[in-house]
């Protein structure tokens, strides 16, 4: 066979393969709320799911959860306050942003009906917390941007420590300590108990947040502990301008998107896989793809106006889905169902993937 006829060959196996993991979509749940103009101008929602209920933090300043089962309306809570992350549940217990009497702080909400249980004394939590032995650990508005340890049982903040900007990018929950942002690339060690796990360091961070002296500059931390540098992502992606990275971890792998490409690294930084997006869906590049979902095997990607999913274990795309008709700005993968906040409407929709 000539090189132009393996070439031809290889693009007509390009192309089948790409129909044949193609999915058709079957809308079988809508939300009804109705937005005002200004609701719709200033779109900020989260979907959330936990057992048979869908969390949708709607652009109406309201909580709504919906039964997965049959998609009724189970409760809505009015929280007058919206965000777009999502929601955190501990013991059937929602942790929701509110707003109330010009305070706007953290509320626990039943999940099972929707009434109030009490008000925390922090602000709205900025990333997703933690719970161990009892006690909440997370960052919101405390003192200003703090990252804080909260008593669950004595409803009493044991803890807090001030990280300016830091409150917005997630910390990293160890065994034995969390790794914190403190602004930039800038992170430090601090244990459970509220105690700077370095005090000595040779040289002196000159940052902002003066009461936190010593800090290492990295992007982020591996599955393995392994610092994720700006020279490191330089290397993997083949470029020498540092840009905006997705990165999310599971138990044996760490998947990072940059633009177009996916680089799966499994121990002490080592290349698994990496992918083209545009070579491997056979659509047009999009540099701005979206890193939805991963796992150890199983990883989720919005490419192109469609959800892609791929089996990095099987080196196989198991299913790739156009979902431009609700040019989705949220998207949450759900066995054979996917959940989606439409860009046109700010509503939910429930998508079936089935064949």
């Amino acid at each position: 066979m000539t090189k132009g006829k393996k070439i031809f060959f290889y693009l007509i196996v390009l192309t089948l393969l790409n129909t044949t993991v193609s999915f058709a979509q079957k809308e079988f749940f809508r939300s009804a709320q109705v937005f005002t103009k200004d609701q719709l101008q200033n779109p900020y929602s989260s979907v959330s799911i936990f057992d048979s209920i869908v969390l949708f933090n709607a652009n109406d300043y309201s909580l709504h959860a919906y039964s997965k089962n049959n998609g009724s309306l189970v409760w809505s809570y009015k929280t007058n306050y919206k965000g777009s992350l999502p929601l955190f549940v501990h013991n059937s217990i929602v942790y929701a942003g509110t707003y109330n009497n010009k305070v706007t702080q953290t509320s626990q909400i039943n999940l099972a009906d929707g009434t109030l249980i009490r008000d925390l004394p922090f602000g709205p939590l900025n990333t997703l917390p933690f719970v161990k032995n009892n006690t909440l650990f997370g960052t919101a508005i405390y003192n200003g941007g703090s990252l804080l340890a909260y008593d669950l049982v004595k409803d009493t903040v044991i803890w807090k420590r001030f990280i300016a900007h830091g409150m917005s990018t997630q910390p990293i929950y160890m065994k034995d300590k969390i790794i914190a942002n403190v602004e930039g690339d800038n992170w430090f060690a601090i244990g459970y108990n509220g105690a700077l796990m370095d005090t000595s360091c040779a040289v002196k961070a000159r940052i902002f947040v003066e009461n936190i002296p010593c800090v290492k500059k990295f992007v982020s931390l591996t599955h393995d502990g392994r610092e994720i540098t700006e020279p490191l992502l330089n290397k993997l992606f083949q470029t020498d301008t540092y840009g905006q990275s997705a990165i999310i971890t599971s138990e044996r792998f760490t998947h990072i998107l940059f633009e177009n490409k996916l680089s799966i690294l499994k121990d002490n930084l080592k290349q698994k896989q990496q992918l083209q997006l545009a070579e491997l869906t056979g659509l047009e590049q999009d540099d701005n793809a979206k890193l939805i979902k991963a796992d150890d095997e199983n990883i989720w990607l919005f490419y192109s106006g469609h959800l892609l999913q791929y089996n990095h274990k099987l080196k196989k795309t198991v299913r790739l889905t156009d979902l431009k008709t609700w040019e989705p700005k949220i998207i949450v993968p759900d066995n054979e169902n996917v959940w989606l906040v439409s860009g046109k409407d700010n509503l939910l929709y429930g998508i079936s993937l089935m064949k």
